[in-house]
């Protein structure tokens, strides 16, 4: 069988979620039991509902009662509360404002934890793994 699982701790470094999900569809062409154990401490936007990832977010000005929040959003910009990164299918890790962060198959990444971060991969939790017993 196979086990994948993204880095936690400190030193934590993202990974892409096409790793995981090619590993996976390579598992189930060959007839291989695939175990998706964790994304570790980094999620990609990809993993995240609609909506998810605005969270992370926080308004850089803040509306009054008769102002409308996504204007003044448009305006001056909203902030992220994680650290965040785009990484590229090779590995390379990028800051959102270099030049070509963004090549096809980059993906944003937030730091979010181990726990938040959790361990469904397209939506859900591969533990193939977990009812086999290694042959003798």
């Amino acid at each position: 069988w196979v086990i994948v699982g993204g880095e936690s701790g400190p030193g934590a470094r993202p990974m892409h979620p096409d790793w995981a999900s090619g590993l996976r569809d390579q598992c189930n062409a060959a007839g291989l039991p695939f175990l998706f154990k964790q994304w570790g401490e980094w999620r990609p936007i990809s993993q995240m509902s609609e909506g998810e990832d605005r969270a992370l977010w926080r308004s850089r000005v803040i509306a009054k009662p008769h102002e409308d929040q996504s204007n003044l959003d448009d305006i001056y910009g909203r902030v992220c509360t994680t650290e965040s990164t785009v990484i590229h299918l090779d590995g390379s890790v990028h800051h959102f404002l270099e030049p070509n962060a963004f090549p096809l198959g980059a993906m944003t990444m937030y730091r979010v934890g181990k726990k938040a971060a959790g361990r469904q991969l397209d939506g859900r939790t591969w533990d193939d793994a977990r009812h086999l017993t290694p042959e003798a």
